[in-house]
Order: C-alpha cells, then structure tokens, then sequence
C-alpha cells in the first residue's frame, strides 16, 4: 500500500515539475506589462496630470520616428526592428531604448516589515510610473514621436506520451519520442505618446506550439519551441502596429454641439396640408367611366343624314 502511494505521488511530482510560466523575456516576470499598462490609467497618474498643462492631441503625421523597448531587455530582438524598418513610408526612424523596469518581487522583498500592504503597493506603483516616465523622456530626447513598450507571458509544460516505457532502455530513452511538449505564449503593446505621455494605441498576439522529444534532448527542443514561439509574437506585434498605426492620422472625433441631428434641424419636411371634409365646396367627386363616354358624346359634332349610297362609286353594269 505504501509502495503504490509512494509511486503516485513520484509520478504527480514529476508532472506538476514539467509546468512552467515565463515572461516573453526570460528577465520579464509574469504580469510586468499589465502593471505598466495599467499605471498609465490608473487613478494617481490621472491626478498628476490634471495638474499640468494639457497637450491637446493632433492627428499623426507620416512618416514618423519610433521608439521600441521590451520589458526587461537592453533591446528589443533585431528581426523585429527590422521589421519594422521596412516600412519606410510609415516609420522614417526606428530605435531600441533599454529597459528600466524593476521586477514587482525583488521591490517588494527589499520593503521594510514595518510597511502595510497599502504602503507597499503605493510605493511599487510610484516606483513603476518613475521608470516608465525615465523610458518616455529618455525616447523623447532621443527624437522620437511614439514608444512602443510591449510584454507578456509563455507558459510551456512537459508531458509524458504512451511510448515513455521505451524509456527503460538506452535507445529508446535517445531514439523514441516519449515526450510532449506544449507551450502557448501571449503579448501585449501599448503605444505612448512621447509629447504627453498618453497611450494611444494597445494591442495583443497570441501564439501556440508543441512538438514532440526524446527525453535525453527534452530540454533543448522545450528551448526552441518557446523561442520559435517568442520570434512568432514579437513579428506578430510588429505587424500589427505597421497596420493599425495609421488610425492615428485621423482627426480626433469631438461630439457636435447643440441640436442632436444638425442637418436635418435645417431641413424640416413641410406639414402635409389639412384634408377637406366631405361635402364641402372645393370637393368634386369623379365621374366613373361611364360618365365619361357620355361627356365625350355630348362633345362630338352631330353627324348630317345622307342618302343611301351617297359618295361611293357607281358599279360597271
């Protein structure tokens, strides 16, 4: 009984083991980017810039100089920069600006144990707002018009397949594929406005892979697939920012004033006018068809009586 038990747990310990939560940077803790993006929008970043002078927004105009920064990393991946680079009649300039992120964990370990919770995440969301205002003013001094910080996280687990009893001997354990390996991935973009520190555009990817391994080469075909999957999203984001940055050349929406359908205020449809009631003098009441016959009658000129055979020929006796 205790052996089985004993056995049972090994082989949960060993599935549970196989699951694991990355940042789309191997220095990216899970959560980092929803943390940036949320302290843009959050209620003191809002208080703050109540307090200084509005930048009213103006439509985007093309080509303009690009800022990129993934969370974590000295710089962005070059084939995403690259990406990026050849649309040139979207993007005149594109650089990489380093990371100033601090992980959430590390921040927290470090507070004393005198600090309440509420202390604590005060001080963690002042600390995230100072380094993504250093990243937005390090981008504007650098000459660019927006930057793009982007994130997210990869979750990959390993599990075992039918032929994981050929793993008892040598070849199977280096030969026979016994493994599977799953791994999906998600990222997420904010684009920020260098000139007042707004987000003006957000998107997302989204991506999924698996593949199977021997055991002996696990480790190294699980590396591939979170790095084939990581190239996958940051080309995806790269994509999908060369497409939809161009709403921002459109002039802001502003709610018209005053009467709620302004072009139909001016041109109001006449009132029909008051129907006559019947009997009264201006009404007459149409002559059916046989009244009609009757009235063209009366209007044709009378016909003369003529004699019998009048006006034809005489016939040739």
């Amino acid at each position: 009984m205790r052996a089985s038990l004993c056995s049972v747990l090994i082989v949960g310990l060993f599935l549970v083991a196989g699951c694991t939560s990355t940042g789309l940077s191997m220095r990216e803790s899970p959560g980092d980017f929803s943390t940036i993006a949320l302290s843009l929008h959050d209620v003191a970043a809002a208080a703050i810039a109540d307090t200084q002078p509005s930048t009213p927004m103006k439509p985007a105009s093309f080509p303009v100089r690009l800022a990129v920064v993934q969370l974590g990393e000295i710089a962005p991946p070059e084939d995403m920069l690259a990406a990026l680079r050849k649309h040139g009649e979207t993007f005149t300039d594109v650089q990489a600006v380093p990371s100033a992120f601090t992980q959430y964990n590390n921040v927290y370990a470090r507070q004393s144990p005198s600090f309440t919770t509420e202390q604590a995440m005060n001080d963690r969301k002042a600390l995230v707002r100072q380094q993504v205002e250093s990243m937005r003013v390090f981008a504007r001094d650098g000459g660019a018009d927006y930057l793009l910080l982007f994130g997210g996280t990869v979750d990959h687990a390993t599990t075992s397949t039918p032929l994981s009893v050929l793993d008892l001997t040598i070849i199977g354990m280096f030969v026979v594929p016994s493994k599977q390996i799953l791994a999906e991935g998600r990222a997420g973009a904010t684009l920020i406005d260098v000139r007042t520190g707004r987000s003006v555009l957000t998107f997302n990817a989204q991506s999924k892979g698996d593949r199977l391994a021997p055991t002996a080469t696990r480790d190294n075909a699980e590396l591939k697939l979170v790095r084939d999957l990581r190239d996958d999203l940051t080309r995806d984001l790269a994509k999908q920012l060369a497409e939809r940055i161009h709403h921002l050349s459109d002039p802001p929406r502003v709610a018209p004033r005053g009467p709620a359908c302004p072009a139909r205020a001016g041109h109001a449809r006449p009132a029909p006018p008051a129907a006559r009631p019947r009997g009264s003098p201006g009404r007459t009441r149409s002559p059916g068809r046989a009244g009609a016959r009757a009235a063209r009658r009366s209007r044709r000129p009378p016909r003369s009586p003529r004699a019998r055979g009048c006006g034809r020929a005489p016939r040739s006796p």
